[in-house]
């Protein structure tokens, strides 16, 4: 089974977990100062287009690219997770990632062919604090809905 991880910018212990083929960060931080435009948060999860600069489309933030995926980096984020069979939601308690994940949710709802692919970890703990190896073992304790 093909296994995604979108998570929020603290990814990198989950991409170290090997509990996915690839893990996805979000670059978005809602917290502070003036939300992205509409526009900027469509473009984002759009197909690549030439206008964009770095960071500013989903694909700038996969960690641990496989070789085999590279040529895939231009679709849309839901064209993208279609190829899954697994997308799995990891994000930290915190309001910041909270928030990414609302975000997330709010536009991967509009992709009816991919929810029912999708699954959302109950995570109760920060994940910068965990070690990959940790993550990867305590994985099925982790509650998904």
């Amino acid at each position: 089974m093909k296994r995604l991880i979108l998570t929020s910018s603290s990814g990198g212990q989950l991409a170290r977990s090997g509990l996915a083929e690839l893990v996805i960060s979000s670059s978005f931080h809602f917290e502070w100062g003036p939300l992205p435009s509409p526009e900027k948060l469509a473009a984002y999860f759009a197909p690549r287009s030439a206008n964009l600069g770095p960071g500013d489309h989903w694909s700038d933030w996969g960690i641990r690219w496989p070789k085999s995926i590279k040529d895939r980096k231009d679709l849309s984020l839901a064209d993208f997770c279609e190829q899954y069979d697994l997308v799995e939601l990891w994000f930290d308690p915190a309001p910041r990632d909270q928030l990414q994940l609302v975000c997330l949710l709010d536009h991967l709802s509009s992709c009816s062919s991919l929810v029912p692919k999708l699954r959302l970890r109950l995570v109760s703990s920060e994940l910068t604090t965990a070690h990959g190896e940790d993550l990867a073992a305590s994985e099925p304790h982790i509650h998904a809905c």
